[in-house]
């Protein structure tokens, strides 16, 4: 009877182990591939989401005497601003749609240090936004928020349709979203304002 000698054996164990090590690498590399277009997806959608939800709300925006659209840019950190806007719209989420709604969209900081992009509703158009408002937390992943508008001539970065009676003919949208690398990727839109026009 007639074994196998020791050169087959370590030729069998060498090209068992770089088949082994062959699969471990296409495994572990499919399985980032599908991680990375899962994260990608969930960036995405988190954009999509939250600039139709704006869109919808500009879209439906409602400017009088009473109804004063407001936005500004603030100051978030030392180095750091955001817009935050306030206005009237027909659009609303929720149970009761017919009922006009005073949204306000911001940029704030949480607890945990991170940043988190809300929107406030309240069905009281009279009263201060943020001492009646139901506030909603869109979304942890928005790094950062912009908004310019255009009266028909210039883009400006403030709007207050108190002061001068009227609203802007468009915005501009810029969100950045932060993925789970920490990489910052910003989407941007325009809508047009229909009590603008």
């Amino acid at each position: 009877m007639q074994g196998f000698t020791l050169l087959e054996v370590i030729i069998a164990v060498g090209l068992s182990a770089f088949l082994l090590l062959l699969v471990y690498s296409t495994y572990f590399g499919i399985n980032r591939a599908v991680d990375a277009a899962s994260e990608e997806q969930e960036t995405l959608e988190t954009s999509r989401t939250l600039l139709e939800l704006l869109r919808q709300d500009f879209r439906g925006a409602l400017i009088s005497e009473k109804r004063v659209f407001k936005a500004e840019v603030k100051e978030l950190t030392d180095s750091d601003t955001t817009s935050s806007v306030e206005f009237v719209t027909t659009s609303s989420i929720g149970q009761n749609q017919s009922r006009l709604t005073k949204v306000g969209y911001f940029l704030a900081l949480s607890e945990e240090d991170g940043r988190v992009m809300v929107r406030v509703s309240s069905h009281n158009l009279e009263a201060k936004l943020l001492e009646t408002g139901t506030a909603f937390e869109i979304s942890k992943m928005i790094e950062t928020f912009s908004l310019e508008f255009y009266d028909g001539t210039d883009w400006v970065t403030a709007w207050d349709s108190g002061k001068d009676g009227k609203a802007p003919k468009q915005v501009k949208i810029s969100i950045g979203v932060k993925d789970r690398k920490g990489d910052i990727k910003t989407f941007t839109v325009e809508e047009t304002i229909l009590g603008g026009i």
